[in-house]
């Protein structure tokens, strides 16, 4: 009765957690309450410029009152989390701050470096070679720096969603020009702007935060210039929008563009959310793996929370001072207990991965290059991920690119030439490229292809050559196939083409030229096997019938000179092949049959301005000759190589080659030198001696007794005859 007394008598205990012992938890635990954000009218409000941006007193870029109305009726409709989530602008302030941390840096370096890794080739579409032009318009693209100021546009519009490129004119510290419009590079208005005069003398980056729209037009959507700034503030300067090209990759609806500061949603900002959750998964996955194991300790509360909790507090820290292996823990044994209780750890490496995924698939950005996970497993590849995102790229440089590289373009072609010339255009480069394997895989594929369509006669092997001279991944890219070695003269003798088949006619009874053995002489046995592709000696005369040679059909001058042909006023144009035609017209009413087609169906090598064979004389319109035929004549004159500076005599130079046939060797290394007064190709042999002679004296040239009789000797009646075969090569120098 006694003892259940006493039981009965023990008062219950009630578990009471004071006031005092919740801050306390509160202060400890490192607890903060945040308080409720109103982000309605944020969402909306215009965005506010920087200090300094806009000038003092000047009235900053407002929408009309009804509008306003809209976006008051607008504001209506925020939530509070719109900061957190990213659906409100994040202000350019906090938007540099997140460019500082990597997660949101590697998504928008990864997209502008692909974007201009491989950057551009320029193309010329028109029939005229644009070599020059081009190679000086890529000279001063890459002075500007063109291909790395777009890059740093792309990487501002990623970070900030909006970039600008400002073109520098030489104006920049004149602020009423700054306000006039410089056109969009094609127009009269960018002709007097920007000429060879006044070029573009720099492209320059800057930030949005440095600028604020300052006009812009909110009453007529209907309007070109509806919600589009037509002029900026930059630092307290107004600049008209042609000056400062804007770069926006991803534009937000017009209700939100002034809250914007009329730029477009940054990939910080799209990210921002997916990065949040990342962050937070990675910090939780390391707390639990560091306090994984939990020790309990199981103790009197009631008693322990009495007073404001001194003693809890003070049993607690003594527990967590003694909680190592190397101390002693004691517990009371009537009153505490102690327990391990571990967390399982499975699982987080897929929480860590999704987290991961859901980051690469807001930039679009495959793991391997976001992160540089390969995939796992057997056959596993990235390829078709990769492909996917190059194709986005492409689509994205011609969103984000196009427009303004076409139009700085123009205004590096006004800077050069005073002058857009629209048959050079570019395009952006394949980001996919093949391995050694497979491009040598594809070139077997093409070659197989080409022999296909030769044995079925669709095309012919020149052809194949310029499909191989114009194919950038062709091994034979840029080479001039034409100057390959042509086919050796069979054992009969020289061969001729004929003109319709196309096929070789061996000639019989002339023997086979031996090549000469003086390696000053290589240039004539060049010369002799590409004549003998186009004729050969002793086939037929250069007549239009190819008849022989009849001193009466060809008049000339007083002074003994080809006068039709010496004197003829030809009007050059800028084509060669135009050129090349006056000049076998010429060549054809003096009674030579020219013609500037290969009557074999070959390409002819563009080293030699004409080619002299039993099929008449070809003026070939591929020698860069005929370009401009009184510069170069010119210039292959003044060098030396050629006797005359008139461009008729590469023709008369054939024409000696139909009259005369003289030997293919000095017989004196003395004659040699003698040649040598008359040009450098003059020195090659007596044949070219006698035929640069020719071109000069009919073309007014006089030379001395030397030269008089050595020319003498070499047009002796026996050297005479009715045809043959030459042309005339030109210095390559």
């Amino acid at each position: 009765m006694l003892a259940q007394a006493i039981v009965g008598e023990v008062p219950p205990k009630n578990l009471l957690i004071s006031p005092e012992v919740l801050a306390r938890a509160r202060r400890n635990a490192g607890q903060e309450q945040r308080g409720r954000v109103e982000l309605a009218k944020l969402i909306f409000n215009p965005a506010k410029p920087a200090p300094g941006v806009v000038p003092k007193g000047a009235k900053l870029a407002m929408d009309s009152g009804q509008t306003l109305e809209v976006v008051g009726w607008a504001s209506q409709l925020g939530y509070n989390s719109a900061f957190f989530e990213g659906t409100t602008f994040l202000g350019y302030a906090y938007l540099s701050e997140l460019a500082q941390r990597a997660e949101y840096r590697v998504m928008t370096e990864v997209i502008a470096s692909e974007m201009t890794r491989e950057w551009i080739d320029l193309k010329a579409t028109g029939e005229d070679s644009k070599e020059e032009r081009i190679k000086d318009l890529a000279d001063a693209l890459k002075k500007l720096k063109v291909q790395q100021r777009f890059a740093k546009a792309a990487i501002h519009d990623g970070f900030f969603g909006r970039g600008h490129l400002y073109i520098d004119t030489g104006d920049t510290d004149d602020r009423d020009e700054l306000r006039m419009p410089i056109g969009d590079g094609t127009s009269q208005l960018s002709k007097s702007k920007v000429n060879q005069n006044k070029p573009v003398l720099a492209l320059r980056n800057v930030e949005p935060v440095w600028t604020y729209p300052t006009t812009y037009d909110s009453n007529d959507p209907l309007k070109p210039d509806w919600y589009k700034p037509t002029k900026w503030f930059v630092m307290g300067k107004e600049i008209h929008a042609t000056r400062l090209l804007t770069f926006i990759g991803r534009e937000v609806p017009d209700l939100l563009k002034p809250a914007y500061s009329f730029g477009g949603l940054s990939m910080s900002q799209m990210a921002k959310p997916y990065v949040d959750n990342w962050l937070k998964t990675r910090q939780s996955v390391t707390d639990i793996i560091s306090a994984f194991s939990v020790m309990v300790l199981q103790t009197d509360l009631a008693t322990s929370l009495q007073n404001g909790g001194d003693q809890l507090f003070a049993r607690a820290e003594l527990f967590n001072l003694l909680r190592n292996n190397k101390s002693l823990m004691m517990t009371d044994k009537n009153m505490e207990d102690f327990k391990n209780v571990s967390a399982p750890l499975g699982g987080l490496s897929e929480l860590q991965a999704q987290t991961q995924e859901h980051m690469a698939s807001v930039s679009r950005i495959p793991l391997v290059k976001l992160l540089g996970i390969q995939p796992a497993g057997l056959n596993a590849s990235s390829e078709g991920e990769i492909r996917s995102f190059y194709d986005w790229i492409a689509a994205f440089q011609e969103l984000l690119f196009r427009d303004n590289l076409q139009r700085v373009i123009h205004f590096v072609m006004l800077s050069l030439w005073g002058e857009i010339d629209e048959e050079i255009t570019f395009e952006f480069k394949d980001l996919w490229q093949l391995d050694e394997v497979a491009k040598a895989a594809l070139q077997k594929t093409k070659a197989d292809t080409h022999m296909v369509y030769m044995e079925a006669g669709v095309v012919d092997s020149p052809t194949i050559r310029e499909s191989l001279m114009g194919d950038p991944e062709s091994p034979y890219a840029g080479l001039d196939l034409e100057s390959l070695p042509e086919p050796d003269m069979n054992a009969e003798g020289e061969f001729e083409i004929d003109p319709e088949t196309g096929e070789e006619i061996p000639i019989p009874g002339e023997e086979t030229p031996q090549k000469p053995s003086d390696p000053s002489d290589r240039l004539a046995q060049q010369v002799t096997n590409k004549a003998a592709e186009f004729g050969s000696p002793g086939s037929g005369g250069f007549t239009g019938d190819a008849a022989p040679f009849k001193e009466g059909d060809h008049p000339r001058d007083k002074d003994g000179r080809f006068q039709e042909i010496g004197n003829a006023n030809i009007k050059w144009a800028t084509s060669a092949k135009k050129n090349a035609e006056s000049v076998a017209d010429v060549l054809n009413k003096a009674g030579f049959k020219s013609m500037t087609v290969n009557p074999s169906g070959r390409l002819t090598d563009k080293r030699f301005a004409a080619i002299g064979g039993s099929n008449g004389i070809l003026i070939n319109p591929r020698s860069s000759f005929w370009k401009d035929p009184v510069k170069m004549a010119k210039q292959n004159h003044e060098s030396g190589h050629l006797s005359t500076d008139n461009p008729m005599g590469v023709a008369l130079h054939e024409i000696s080659h139909v009259l005369y046939d003289p030997p293919k060797h000095w017989n004196a290394e003395q004659q040699k030198t003698v040649a040598g007064k008359v040009s450098k190709y003059a020195a090659t042999n007596p044949a070219e001696f006698v035929s640069e002679v020719f071109a000069g004296k009919h073309t007014g040239k006089q030379y001395d007794e030397d030269v008089t009789r050595l020319f003498d000797l070499y047009t002796a009646d026996h050297y005479k005859r009715s045809g043959g075969s030459h042309d005339c090569a030109l210095d390559a120098n």
